[in-house]
């Protein structure tokens, strides 16, 4: 519980990635997942053709 003391409560919206970003870099991103804090998020992404 120390650590929601910590947290912004102030904060309305944050942005944590712009997709469209990784929309740019990769070919096909899958299963956006967030933290369960919500500061990081992982996906599944192909940088290329048959890689994943």
């Amino acid at each position: 519980m120390s650590e929601s003391r910590s947290w912004d409560w102030d904060t309305k919206e944050k942005l944590v990635v712009n997709i469209n970003d990784w929309k740019k870099k990769f070919i096909d991103i899958r299963e956006l997942t967030p933290s369960d804090d919500g500061e990081k998020i992982a996906a599944v992404v192909q940088p290329e053709k048959g890689k994943f």
